[in-house]
């Protein structure tokens, strides 16, 4: 490991600094084992001042070519002509002027700038000795950022893979290296006792920095390098040198947070006209998509009919190309039949000329005498060898007696020869007539398919008359089609560019429409916050007016369970009088039943006066239980108010479960007064019996201060859920006043949370424990009066 820091050493008279630093430079350090008194070529970007970095590591000559002509004017007008030596410079195409393996090392500091990597490479082995060393850069592609610019890419950086598979291309070993930004501090002592040692510390890295460059180094031999270097770059020409803000930034940044401001008052004071814009834009945006859509539609529906035409036009095509292939059959036909009509009438003029040959010769041989005569001769000849042959069958009849006659042998044999001539002609005639017959059939047939003939080739002239008009509207109707195809065309290239730009356009309009809710729900935050802190502070307003209610309750609840003692306390007082009275007067008057009346009519008044006030607490403790319930309802309704006002959409299910217990202890209630109804019912039946159920009136009586115990344990019921609801009260207060952040965004799930609690609280009724209280009171009342 080596740490170099000679780029750091901006005030050396030797050195030139470029106007911006590049992440190449490092391998001016990092290569001069390489550079040092050899010839070098750099094939890159001219203006990072690599060239001169090497020519000053003890590089005996530096040529750079750069692609780019632009970038070696620069570099060529920059440099200084009267410094020696200097690197030269040239444009990197074409031919260079330099014989091939003319360079000990070639260095390509960014490979990603060429736009045919593969052939600057095939070129770089070409420029390269056989025992030279060729160096190249490319920087990675996976990298977001990189801890120095490097400026602009002409084509794709190849991976590191890639990188691999071109150099070895050309190249028979390759070492591959990279690059990695080092950033820290420098900590040395300033009067150190010889070589100081350098310890490179990398444990507040959480890894390793990955690598922004890869670097191949290629040849036929590979050369020692350093296996990991740590080169120092000047902190004076770094971008981010600067430790914090100066004098005119901060001034700067003042007037810009006044701008910002007065941006910001002006936004505030725009706020309202963008949200009432907003519905407008909004539903211009629609109706555009509206139309959008339709003209899509349209384009559809046209593009649709295009095609149709296109298809037609496409048939109608093949039908002309089959119609002119059926007009050429045809014509060549009706050349052939032409050629034969006219060969036919050749004939037929032959054949007419040969008829009437014929009929002038036969009527030429029946007009003349000779064969008249010839042929009366020829009958007669002809009987007379009918004759001679009956003769000669006469004579063969008769006995061969006598011998035959010469004379009569030589005419018959005259007259055979004479018939076999007459034959001969007449067979000869006979075929001459058939031969001159057979020709006029011949020629009628010849003349009526010459006459066919003609008419085919008339049908033949219509027919090729008609395709031709049928081309001409075919060729009509292409051309129309094509017209109207182009047209359609156009008109659709119109609607995809008025498409495109409503598109365009309702984006723009979304994005502004997102920019105006995100403002309008920050300022509805803002003023629900305020709503809310007003509804919270009624809502506490309405809990201190019910604290009030719940204490007055308190107090009358207390008052009726001291008057209900009392009243116990005479019930036992009457009771004991009742038990000892009875046989005293009877004993004074004579008999128990005697002294009976007098006795039972003032207990009887106080019984009465008993029950009235009994009916006057039962009325008092119905009315108070009723406003100590609806008290412990509206706290618990505001209890639950803000608990959903705080809560998640979670809240609902947890409602309906407390409701749901509420129902079931409700129904346990009211099926214990139910009970209790029961027995006042049968207590009243016992009432009918008479007198002589009044050990049973007794036992209810005994059983009425049970009724009165379990009352007070009622009231002592209440007053503990008085006391817990106002725990729940400060507890609510105390919530109230911390959810006073998290109203604002629910008061939507809190306004619905309160539908399902009054929805759930009309469903559940009003309980009947006040009126069943009243009645057992009446009970206890009624169970008196039969004791007495």
């Amino acid at each position: 490991m080596t740490t170099e820091s000679p780029l750091a050493a901006a005030g050396s008279p030797r050195h030139a600094a470029p106007a911006a630093l590049h992440p190449a430079l490092v391998l001016s350090a990092y290569l001069e084992p390489l550079v040092r008194g050899r010839r070098v070529a750099v094939l890159g970007d001219a203006t990072i001042g690599l060239a001169d970095r090497l020519l000053q590591r003890g590089a005996r000559l530096v040529h750079a070519y750069d692609p780019d002509a632009a970038r070696v004017a620069e570099k060529l007008a920059r440099s200084a002509p009267g410094r020696q030596p200097h690197p030269s410079f040239a444009v990197f195409d074409g031919d260079l002027g330099v014989r091939d393996g003319a360079f000990d090392t070639l260095v390509i500091p960014d490979l990603s700038i060429f736009a045919d990597p593969a052939e600057t490479l095939r070129r770089a082995r070409r420029l390269t000795a056989a025992s030279g060393t060729a160096v190249i850069a490319s920087p990675n592609p996976d990298v977001a950022r990189g801890l120095l610019p490097a400026g602009a890419r002409r084509g794709a950086a190849p991976g590191y893979y890639a990188l691999y598979d071109l150099v070895a291309l050309q190249f028979k070993q390759v070492r591959m290296v990279g690059q990695a930004p080092f950033v820290g501090y420098t900590v040395a002592e300033f009067a150190p006792k010889g070589e100081p040692e350098v310890s490179v510390d990398t444990s507040i890295l959480d890894g390793s920095e990955e690598p922004e460059w890869f670097i191949a180094v290629a040849g036929e031999r590979l050369p020692r390098l350093d296996a990991f270097a740590v080169i120092e770059l000047p902190f004076a020409d770094f971008p981010v040198a600067a430790a914090g803000p100066s004098a005119e930034a901060l001034t700067e940044a003042e007037g810009r947070a006044e701008r910002l401001g007065g941006e910001l008052a002006a936004l505030r004071t725009r706020h309202q006209r963008d949200r009432e814009d907003a519905g407008a834009r909004a539903e211009s945006a629609i109706a555009t998509a509206a139309r959008l859509a339709e003209a899509e539609a349209e384009i559809e529906a046209r593009g649709a009919r295009l095609r149709d035409v296109e298809a037609r036009a496409g048939d109608a095509h093949v039908r002309a190309e089959r119609l002119a292939h059926q007009i050429r059959d045809m014509e060549e036909e009706l050349r052939s039949q032409r050629d034969r009509a006219t060969r036919l009438a050749k004939q037929l003029d032959d054949e007419k000329r040969v008829r009437t040959k014929v009929e002038l010769e036969l009527g030429m041989i029946r007009n003349k005498p000779e064969i008249a005569g010839a042929r009366d001769r020829l009958d007669a000849a002809t009987a007379e060898l009918e004759g001679a042959r009956a003769r000669i069958a006469e004579l063969e009849a008769r006995p061969a007696v006598a011998a035959p006659d010469p004379a009569l042998a030589a005419r018959v044999e005259e007259l055979e020869a004479a018939a076999a001539g007459a034959r001969r002609e007449l067979s000869k005639i006979t075929a001459d007539r058939d031969a001159a017959r057979r020709r006029a059939q011949e020629s009628e047939r010849a003349l009526e398919e010459a006459r066919r003939a003609a008419a085919k080739h008339e049908e033949i002239e219509a027919a090729r008359a008609e395709l031709a008009r049928e081309r001409d509207r075919l060729k009509e109707r292409v051309d129309r089609l094509e017209r109207e195809n182009r047209a359609l065309e156009e008109q659709r290239s119109a609607l995809d560019a008025r498409r495109q730009l409503l598109e365009a356009r309702i984006v723009e309009l979304e994005q502004r429409v997102v920019t105006l809710e995100q403002r309008a729900a920050e300022l509805e935050k803002r003023d629900a916050g305020e709503a809310a802190a007003a509804e919270i502070a009624s809502l506490e307003t309405a809990l201190r007016d019910r604290g009030h209610v719940i204490a007055s309750l308190k107090a009358q609840l207390l008052e009726s369970e001291r008057v209900g003692k009392e009243l116990v306390d005479e019930l036992g007082t009457v009771f004991t009088s009742g038990t000892a009275e009875p046989g005293g007067p009877g004993q004074t008057t004579g008999g128990g039943p005697g002294g009976a009346p007098p006795g039972n009519g003032g207990q009887g008044d106080a019984v009465e006066a008993l029950r009235q006030q009994l009916d006057a607490l039962a009325r008092s403790a119905a009315a108070s239980e009723a406003d100590l319930r609806a008290a412990s309802w509206k706290i618990a309704q505001l209890e639950r108010e803000l608990s959903e006002s705080r809560d998640t959409a979670g809240a609902p299910q947890a409602l309906h479960e407390e409701l749901e217990q509420a129902l079931v202890a409700a129904q346990a209630e009211i099926a214990s007064l139910r009970r209790a109804a029961e027995r006042e019912e049968a207590a009243a039946a016992r009432q009918d019996v008479g007198v002589g159920a009044a050990g049973e009136a007794r036992q209810d009586a005994s059983a009425a201060p049970e009724d009165a115990g379990e009352a007070r344990h009622d009231g002592s019921a209440a007053r503990e859920e008085v006391g817990a609801a106002h725990d729940d009260v400060a507890g609510a207060r105390q919530d109230a006043s911390a959810a006073h952040d998290d109203v604002a965004g629910a008061r939507q799930d809190a306004s619905a949370a309160r539908d399902d609690v009054a929805g759930a609280r009309e469903e559940l009724g009003v309980p009947p424990e006040v009126i069943e209280q009243a009645v057992l009171l009446q009970q206890v009342a009624s169970a008196v009066e039969a004791g007495v």
